[in-house]
């Protein structure tokens, strides 16, 4: 890096690709930190050469050593303009040292400004991935809680069809005891009818010694009978 020119060293970093890292240029600072130092030393060392390349000229030149003298003036020369070299490169360097510092201050504040963003970007697909779970979590909430009434309606179904089976079969029981006890009572109306008709036929056949006022009494007691039956007989019919 010492053989190069400050401007040379200067091209060679505008070229490099913009994905420099804040260490990368810590280093290039580094590096580049002791030439102001180093340079403003080699400037005082040429100025320091020149001032006695000046003096032994102005000896030699007492000495009538002209030529002499004439050699020692233009090496003082060129050790002054070496000299303002170097005090220039001190300065380019100087430049290049703090321009540096701010490129490593400006990649550090865009890496920052990277991380944020990044931070930012996360926690936005952290929250997406949050939403997509509540939306997952209420979308088997309102199936469990469809599941549930599915479940609540079949139960209610089933007792509904176990209370009408069950008064459906205690009605179909009541139903058959009823015609039952309607069928004895039936065939015991028959029989009572049966019995009217056969004591009726016997007060027929008895009714030729008995007196108008006994006959009368038994009309009357075997109509009253036929009416007693023919009453539960109709009562007996209305309830089928």
């Amino acid at each position: 890096m010492a053989s190069r020119t400050v401007g040379e060293l200067m091209d060679a970093d505008a070229a490099q690709p913009s994905t420099s890292t804040p260490e990368l240029v810590e280093q290039e600072r580094l590096r580049a930190e002791p030439f102001p130092a180093l340079m403003a030393q080699t400037a005082e060392v040429l100025e320091t050469s020149a001032a006695l390349a000046e003096e032994h000229s102005r000896r030699l030149e007492a000495t009538g050593s002209s030529d002499d003298a004439a050699q020692q003036r233009q090496a003082a020369e060129r050790a002054r303009d070496a000299a303002r070299h170097a005090r220039a490169q001190a300065k380019e360097w100087v430049t290049e040292t703090l321009r540096l510092e701010r490129l490593r201050r400006e990649l550090e504040e865009r890496n920052r400004h990277t991380d944020e963003r990044d931070r930012v970007a996360d926690e936005r697909e952290t929250v997406a991935h949050q939403r997509d779970r509540i939306a997952d979590e209420r979308e088997q909430l309102a199936d469990e809680r469809e599941r549930i009434a599915d479940e609540r309606e079949q139960r209610v179904a089933e007792r509904e069809q176990r209370f009408y089976d069950q008064h459906t079969s205690s009605s179909g029981a009541l139903l058959r005891r009823s015609h039952e006890s309607l069928q004895r009572a039936r065939q015991a109306l028959e029989r009572s009818r049966a019995g009217i008709d056969r004591a009726d036929a016997a007060l027929q056949r008895r009714g030729a010694g008995w007196s108008r006022e006994d006959a009368q009494v038994q009309r009357e007691i075997a109509t009253s009978q036929r009416e007693v039956y023919t009453e539960n007989e109709d009562q007996s019919s209305g309830q089928r």
